[in-house]
């Protein structure tokens, strides 16, 4: 039991218990001095109204304080707050985040920015809203671009009367076009210069056309067919094909009339292997050989050019295979003269098998 002394002082924090040193402080220990020095706030839950104690440094600018976080979106969700478009006035909840909002959707808002000027179409008379810039660029006329392109093909046609009397026709079409032309269709061109054209019959065979043409022209030589495509005919039908002169060669060729007595081979191959000769001499055998097409051969065979070959042999080589030819004749084998020749030093060492050879191609020499 706790008894009060009388002339000690109470904790200025809980009032209840006595300041044993009131020298140091006046709190009656270290917990109601620590307490005494928390720096509390008491606020009220906006949702459920429950009281609790928070410190400065957590409560932040909002007026509104929430217990947790689920009772925060609650009263979010439990707001409902309206505006008025001001461009279609149509009634709509303002969003949670948002404190005012003027135009319901992005379409509404370019729509109330927009400064259009009504106008009517001069091709389908539709009216049609355009904008101010593009009034001053000289656009906005048209309704679309169907109507802009008949607008301009009818603003660019224009007429004259064609110039033959006897016609009376009008010329009609683009105002280029027609500060161009005389007359309104070539008969009228060609009647108006009677006496200065002829009308002619087609020159190639089987065509029969007819055409008028000039007489200048004519005075020339030319307009004597009634299309390019029969002079063309003509020009192809009267240039001669001549048969290649090669030998084994069927091809003819299509040439001008001034080229058919010059002109003697289908193409440069054949030209090369016309003029190539047909034959050639073995400078080994001295027999004439004929020659393949499109190949230049030297002999007629390898063993020619073999022999043909010009070799300078060595005199320790030649007098060997003499030596080896003369122990042959004697009756010697193979395996003793080559016995005898690695007695007479390395230089003239040799195999039995290539003394086999030696002897071998002497034979052949000789009864060739």
């Amino acid at each position: 039991m706790t008894v009060l002394h009388e002339s000690w002082p109470l904790c200025s924090y809980c009032g209840v218990r006595e300041v044993p040193r009131p020298d140091r402080g006046p709190y009656c220990g270290r917990e109601c001095a620590g307490l005494a020095r928390r720096k509390r706030v008491t606020v009220v839950c906006a949702y459920c109204g429950k009281e609790e104690v928070r410190r400065p440094s957590e409560l932040g600018a909002s007026e509104q304080h929430f217990c947790t976080h689920a009772h925060y979106v609650a009263w979010k969700r439990a707001r409902v707050r309206e505006f008025v478009c001001a461009h279609c006035g149509e009634r709509r909840r303002l969003p949670s985040y948002a404190t005012s909002q003027t135009f319901c959707s992005n379409r509404c808002a370019g729509l109330a920015k927009r400064t259009r000027v009504g106008r009517t179409c001069p091709v389908c008379l539709t009216a049609f809203d355009a904008e101010p810039n593009e009034i001053a660029s000289g656009r906005g006329k048209y309704c679309s671009s169907a109507c802009r392109y008949r607008g301009r093909r009818q603003s660019c046609v224009a007429e004259k009367p064609c110039e033959r009397s006897a016609c009376g026709e009008m010329i009609r079409g683009n105002r280029t076009q027609v500060a161009k032309r005389r007359y309104c269709s070539p008969s009228c061109r060609w009647e108006n210069r009677a006496g200065r054209s002829e009308i002619i019959t087609c020159h190639r065979v089987g065509c029969g056309g007819t055409r008028r043409v000039s007489s200048a022209l004519l005075a020339r030589g030319f307009g004597l067919f009634c299309s390019m495509r029969c002079y063309h005919q003509v020009r192809r039908d009267a240039r001669p094909r001549v048969k290649c002169m090669r030998r084994g060669c069927l091809k003819r060729v299509p040439v001008s009339p001034s080229m058919a007595a010059k002109r003697l081979y289908c193409g440069w191959r054949c030209q090369v292997l016309a003029r190539a000769p047909k034959t050639f001499r073995c400078p080994a055998c001295k027999k004439v050989k004929p020659r393949p097409a499109g190949r230049h051969p030297k002999f007629c065979s390898g063993g020619c050019r073999n022999r043909g070959r010009h070799r300078d042999r060595s005199p320790i080589v030649v007098a060997r295979d003499s030596h080896i030819l003369e122990l042959a004749a004697r009756g010697m084998r193979a395996p003793t003269i080559a016995a005898t020749l690695l007695a007479r030093g390395p230089e003239w060492s040799l195999g039995p098998a290539a003394v086999r050879q030696v002897i071998s191609r002497a034979r052949k020499r000789f009864s060739a």
